[in-house]
């Protein structure tokens, strides 16, 4: 079993989260089907051991993982007392916290997003995400498509409408090898966000979406060679009830 286990690994089919001192929690092929909770404050709510306590229930209950997706409050210190109360795998989708901090997106540079998922993996995170996954081309096509929700992928949202104002390629695009080798030295896993997915079960499969999975599916080869785990979140969830 433990040879199996690894040579999937090896290929990328499987994933390890892992958090220091605590148990691993293996993701994908031939594994059981595991749970993700998303908790984290807003601008408008925030109550920092209000989401300690939604960590602990998840966790009671069978969550096998946590997302910390705060917006609001002391994001470092309630990132940090989730981390101390619970045991599963932590992920974080590090823009969110740049964007809050900076004030806004256009006061954001590619910098400030790379030292943020720095900050992030060097706290111990078990997983980040980034959308990195389209391209201004992309943009430009979404725009054409006759769609009843346009985007609503959140940290999508803030990257793409960065990359309008400055009239530069997405910032975790061209700055790809440089976050995987950060990642890589602390063995945290890349979740590949997706921001052309359909908003709503009318809007079908179309040019934007087909084109992330296939950048995304090239990027986690890219990543696996640098030595990092991959999730796409496009092939593996936000999908299409049908």
């Amino acid at each position: 079993k433990a040879q199996i286990l690894l040579k999937k690994l090896a290929s990328g089919r499987i994933v390890i989260m892992q958090r220091k001192g605590k148990p691993p929690v293996g993701f994908g092929e031939g594994l059981k089907t595991k749970v993700n909770a998303n908790i984290g404050t807003s601008a408008e709510s925030v109550d920092p051991q209000g989401e300690v306590q939604k960590a602990k229930i998840a966790e009671k209950y069978g969550a096998d993982t946590v997302t910390d997706l705060s917006m609001g409050g002391p994001i470092d210190k309630i990132r940090n007392k989730i981390a101390k109360n619970t045991n599963t795998p932590l992920t974080t989708v590090p823009i969110y916290q740049t964007v809050i901090e900076k004030g806004s997106f256009k006061s954001m540079t590619d910098r400030d997003l790379i030292e943020m998922v720095r900050k992030h993996v060097n706290e111990g995170i078990s997983s980040v995400v980034i959308h990195a996954g389209f391209t201004r081309d992309m943009l430009k096509r979404l725009r054409g498509q006759k769609r009843i929700l346009g985007m609503v992928s959140k940290g999508g949202s803030f990257t793409s409408a960065w990359m309008l104002k400055t009239g530069k390629e997405n910032p975790f695009l061209t700055n790809f090898d440089e976050i995987c080798k950060i990642l890589a030295s602390r063995d945290v896993v890349l979740s590949l966000g997706n921001t052309m997915r359909s908003g709503c079960t009318h809007d079908f499969m179309d040019g934007p979406q087909k084109g992330e999975i296939e950048l995304n599916a090239k990027l986690a080869k890219r990543a696996n060679k640098l030595g990092v785990q991959v999730i796409i979140e496009g092939m593996g969830g936000h999908v299409s009830p049908d």
